[in-house]
């Protein structure tokens, strides 16, 4: 007899060696969508936060052009 183990035994333990393997590749899997979803996210509030800010800087143009309008009609004369 020798000290290897029998084919059986062998195969048994592949296969769960293949199943660690795979469960690790599920988590990594699993992290790594993770880790996708986070960036997506810091991503899309870092682009919300641009369009915000640029709104708003257009919407007080807007409102300033608008009462430099209404103070240009109220004070001015036409000839």
């Amino acid at each position: 007899m020798s000290d290897e183990p029998s084919s059986s035994t062998a195969a048994h333990q592949t296969t769960s060696d293949n199943l660690t393997r795979n469960e690790s590749r599920a988590g990594n899997g699993r992290d790594a969508a993770h880790e996708r979803r986070q960036r997506n996210k810091r991503l899309f509030n870092k682009k919300r936060e641009a369009f915000l800010a640029d709104l708003m800087r257009n919407v007080d143009i807007l409102i300033y052009a608008e009462l430099s309008a209404i103070y240009y009609m109220e004070y001015v004369d036409l000839p």
